[in-house]
């Protein structure tokens, strides 16, 4: 039996939604966002990781799921040690599940994972915006150096204005000579 294509799926690939059943609609509108994030073992190597990980997209999608952002995070220090490991490779899903009881499936299936040192589903409000913090940080960086750049250029106008001050005061003074005429 051929497996059917995810609703949520045929939303992202057509430009309109007027393709859709009104029944389709309804479902892509049920579509619960979630996001999970999940440690991974610092021992995997990188072969094993992708495996892991694409074992868990496809269990996401095998359940009409979708995934729509994800952030590998990269190798990082942990607050604490989980199963003595101080590191761990950090991951952030987000996906959108029409079907919320397959979230206990994945959890069930995540928590099986050796891989996997700990994970975490948070729910997610339609309105929900990901915010990318590398981003962000760069952004702020990006504002702090261009007020850098106009407190300098404030600070030399002002040196500017102030010798042009100066200079008019020492040429518009009565000199010494001019006072005793």
């Amino acid at each position: 039996m051929a497996k059917k294509a995810p609703i949520v799926k045929k939303v992202k690939e057509s430009k309109t939604n007027s393709v859709l059943t009104a029944a389709e609609k309804q479902e892509v509108d049920s579509a619960i966002k979630y996001e999970l994030m999940f440690i991974l073992s610092p021992m995997l190597t990188e072969e094993k990781r992708k495996k892991v990980v694409a074992e868990l997209v496809a269990l996401i999608e095998s359940k009409d799921g979708n995934i729509f952002h994800v952030d590998d995070w990269g190798k990082r220090y942990l607050a604490y040690k989980i199963r003595k490991f101080e590191e761990g490779y950090y991951m952030v899903y987000y996906f959108t599940i029409t079907n919320s009881q397959y979230i206990k499936e994945l959890d069930e299936h995540l928590r099986l994972e050796q891989s996997i040192l700990r994970h975490l589903f948070m729910k997610r409000e339609d309105s929900y915006e990901i915010r990318d913090f590398f981003a962000e940080a760069a952004e702020l960086e990006r504002k702090k150096a261009e007020e850098a750049a106009a407190g300098e250029k404030a600070k030399a106008e002002a040196d500017a204005i102030r010798k042009a001050n100066v200079s008019t005061k020492v040429a518009a003074a009565p000199s010494a000579s001019d006072s005793e005429v």
